[in-house]
């Protein structure tokens, strides 16, 4: 009998699908704000203004605090998933075993099995549920922290730097070209980074 049947992965599916749509949704948001604020900046006309961009996907996804922050989370979310194993394991020994002895138990004891096996794969089944809402929720988190970060930083960098704009590139493409010259991400990336390690 599969402990993890069609519903469980398509439930399973679901949610991922959730929260890839969630993180769809914040980067749409961002790249609309960004359009406003160049927009505005543009419409203004006010002088020469020191503009630049990152390249947003590169700069989530490469700085130190989220690959050292994924890197937690991917240990904790193998240690789940080596205990549900080890559940799982037990339940099938269980099984086995209640196979095996089953025509030596008299009516009580088979139905006194039967029992403690259904509270078993109940158990396991309420486990794996709520590692899977845990995980799902401190993915989440992190992800947040490390994001919410990042905007404070880059709100500090701008101000040290003297920019009046630092635009992100997204997929949805609010910025379809930028001059080498204007590219910042390496450049703060590596700031951010060193702000990262220095203030540990």
């Amino acid at each position: 009998m599969p402990l993890r049947n069609r519903q469980e992965i398509e439930q399973s599916l679901q949610s991922e699908l959730r929260s890839l749509r969630r993180l769809a949704m914040s980067a749409i948001f961002l790249s609309i704000v960004t359009l406003v604020v160049f927009v505005t900046f543009a419409m203004a006309g006010i002088g020469e203004k020191k503009i630049g961009f990152v390249r947003s996907a590169d700069l989530i996804l490469n700085n130190q605090a989220m690959e050292e922050t994924l890197e937690r989370f991917n240990n904790k979310k193998e240690a789940w998933q080596q205990s549900i194993a080890s559940l799982e394991q037990q339940l099938q020994t269980t099984i086995e075993n209640y196979e095996t002895e089953q025509s030596t138990l008299d009516e009580r004891q088979l139905l006194q099995r039967r029992e403690e096996l259904s509270e078993q794969r109940r158990s396991l089944l309420e486990y794996v549920h709520t590692v899977s809402r845990k995980s799902q929720e401190e993915e989440a988190s992190m992800v947040k922290n490390v994001l919410e970060r990042i905007n404070d930083f880059a709100k500090r960098y701008g101000e040290e730097q003297r920019f009046d704009l630092i635009m992100g590139t997204t997929t949805e493409g609010n910025i379809l070209y930028g001059v080498d010259a204007i590219d910042l991400t390496d450049e703060f990336l590596t700031a951010l980074d060193h702000d990262y390690v220095g203030g540990e």
